[in-house]
């Protein structure tokens, strides 16, 4: 092909080019947005204000200890029963046991009263790690349901 029998096709596809960058693409569709989850009840211990334990819609809770952590986990429960599963399957980076990945508690509701029994590792661990000293010498802990 001469230049000149080129030039047309040159032409061509420089037109072409420039039509599909001239025309207007499409967006991206957006990623459906998860709602967030909605709070459906907060239990505080009677005398530690700061300590709460918060139940969502999706089934997770947090155990809060003020402005010294949280921990999260996944529940279940029946109209009484609640079984708590803190683990995330990731054990704190001193703790090298296997028993360190596994957390669990079962409570018990009374009315406006959440009464919580924690296993030995859970127990063990938030003693030492937030110091609380129900847990501690109990094993478990009392909380009173609060406006959200």
């Amino acid at each position: 092909m001469t230049g000149r029998a080129a030039l047309p096709v040159v032409l061509l596809l420089t037109l072409a080019a420039c039509q599909d960058v001239s025309q207007p693409v499409a967006p991206e569709p957006n990623e459906p947005q998860t709602p967030a989850a909605e709070v459906l009840a907060v239990y505080q211990h009677p005398s530690i204000a700061v300590v709460q334990y918060s139940f969502s819609t999706n089934g997770t809770f947090e155990l809060r200890y003020g402005s010294y952590g949280q921990y999260t986990g996944t529940f279940n429960n029946s109209e009484t029963l609640i079984s708590f599963d803190f683990s995330s399957g990731v054990a704190h980076s001193w703790c090298k046991e296997e028993w360190c990945t596994t957390w669990l508690a079962m409570g018990r509701l009374r009315g406006d009263t959440l009464q919580v029994e924690y296993d030995q590792a859970t127990s063990w661990l938030l003693c030492n790690d937030m110091m609380d000293f129900e847990i501690c010498n109990k094993r478990s802990a009392r909380y009173i349901r609060v406006a959200k």
